[in-house]
């Protein structure tokens, strides 16, 4: 699995070996509602994952994170449009 962001429509596009035919792309179809969860450690040499032309593409509503500002730690979350949530 990997994925990427395409900023020009605002989505996220994930890709994988063999995508179409597993249970998570069958499971988007039927429920559009979804949760991507990027658990990842930093590298200066990320692998790059073999994918197909099978995508499920995401458009994020909002976007939180944890732990990747050791100046600023907690739960952070906005709105894909970059305004904060209350």
């Amino acid at each position: 699995m990997g994925y990427r962001i395409d900023r020009n429509r605002g989505t996220i596009d994930i890709g994988g070996y063999n995508l179409a035919r597993t249970r998570k792309f069958r499971n988007v179809r039927g429920n559009p509602h979804v949760c991507l969860v990027v658990d990842d450690l930093a590298s200066v040499d990320p692998r790059s994952p073999a994918t197909s032309r099978d995508i499920l593409r995401i458009t994020p509503l909002w976007i939180g994170s944890w732990g990747l500002d050791e100046d600023n730690p907690g739960i952070h979350v906005r709105r894909a449009t970059g305004e904060p949530v209350a």
